[in-house]
C-alpha cells in the first residue's frame, strides 16, 4: 500500500513539462488553469518494455538512485493498476514525440472538468529525449492544490 507517495507536478525535472504549470501574473484565465493543473499529483515509475527491464537503466541509476547508492523497489504492476483503478486515477504508458506538443498549451473555459478527460494529452506525453526512462504514470487528482492525499494508494 503506497501511502502518500504522489507528487507535486510542478516538481517535475521535465522543463517542458513544469513551464507550463507556471503563472504569469495579471493573466486571470491562466490562473484559473494553473490552479486546476495543481490539483493533480503523480507516481512516475520506470517499467519493462521488450528490450529492456525498467531497473536495467544505468542513467536512470545515476539519475534517480543517488549516484547508484540508492535501492530499486519491483513493484506487481497489475497490483498498482488494480489500486489506481479503484481510487478513479488515471494511469498509463507516457509517449513520446520527437518535439515539443505544443497542442498541450491550450486555453480552457472550465478547467476543473475539462482537464480530468484531456488528462492524458496533457500529462502522458513527453519528448524523446526522456525515453530512457519507460515512463509509467499514476495521476490523481485532489480535492484542493495545496492538501495532502488522504489515505495514499
Amino acid at each position: 500500500r503506497f501511502v502518500n507517495w504522489f507528487m507535486a507536478m510542478i516538481l517535475m525535472n521535465d522543463i517542458n513539462e513544469s513551464y507550463r504549470l507556471i503563472t504569469f501574473p495579471g493573466d486571470e484565465d491562466y490562473v484559473k488553469y494553473k490552479n486546476a493543473v495543481q490539483k493533480f499529483r503523480q507516481i512516475s515509475l520506470t517499467s519493462d518494455n521488450k528490450y529492456s527491464r525498467g531497473f536495467d537503466k544505468p542513467i536512470m541509476w545515476g539519475h534517480y538512485a543517488n549516484k547508484g547508492r540508492g535501492v530499486c523497489l519491483v513493484l506487481d504492476k497489475q497490483v498498482l493498476i488494480q489500486e489506481a483503478t479503484k481510487h478513479g486515477d488515471i494511469h498509463g504508458r507516457v509517449i513520446y514525440s520527437n518535439k515539443y506538443d505544443e497542442s498541450i498549451d491550450f486555453a480552457m473555459s472550465d478547467p476543473d472538468s475539462e482537464l480530468p478527460r484531456k488528462a492524458k494529452l496533457i500529462f502522458f506525453r513527453k519528448t524523446k529525449d526522456w525515453k530512457v526512462e519507460q515512463e509509467y504514470r499514476i495521476i490523481r487528482r485532489c480535492l484542493n492544490k495545496v492538501s495532502e492525499l488522504e489515505g495514499g494508494l
